[in-house]
């Protein structure tokens, strides 16, 4: 058996007790997904090694998951396949809008990766407004709100309302 998948046997352990059989084949996709990017993340950050990184990352779904079974379980295997890339996204806004409010790059230069960006956000934001764990879909639309703003500070001509974030960034 490969490393990869004594991974996904050990987030199955952690992640289908409670559900039904129906309810596990729904989640045994949702669960390949969350490890896939645990392993992701692994071999971006060199400083962890994958099995370390992995065993960070059933401590943090056993713990999203703790006392739900069912259908409130699904939905929150749901948002946790979802929550890697709703971050990622709005942490590239960020970034982007940071470059442009330091002058590191132009408006216009930038505005290409905005535009695709802010293409993006809007696809996540109907994929989150799907999420029945309402408490993550808060955060998730939180998230992709202030990355939205952030697109918009690149993209239009006018200083209109920024994130939270970028405001402390620029102003200190």
């Amino acid at each position: 058996m490969t490393e990869t998948r004594d991974y996904y046997n050990e987030a199955e352990t952690v992640a289908l007790d409670g559900l039904t059989p129906q309810q596990s084949v729904e989640a045994k996709p949702l669960i390949q997904q969350i490890v896939d990017d645990w392993l992701r993340q692994a071999d971006e950050e060199e400083t962890l090694e994958r099995a370390d990184l992995v065993e960070i990352g059933l401590e943090d779904l056993r713990n999203a998951l703790t006392r739900k079974v069912g259908d409130a379980r699904l939905a929150t295997l749901h948002a946790q396949a979802l929550k890697p890339t709703v971050q990622k996204t709005s942490g590239q806004a960020f970034a982007l809008a940071k470059q442009v409010a330091d002058r590191d790059i132009d408006k216009q230069s930038a505005a290409p990766q905005a535009r695709q960006l802010q293409e993006s956000i809007h696809k996540l934001i109907q994929q989150v407004n799907q999420l029945k764990d309402e408490d993550n879909k808060r955060l998730f639309l939180r998230d992709l709100a202030d990355g939205d703003l952030e697109t918009r500070y690149v993209l239009e001509d006018e200083e209109g309302a920024i994130s939270i974030r970028l405001n402390r960034h620029i102003n200190g």
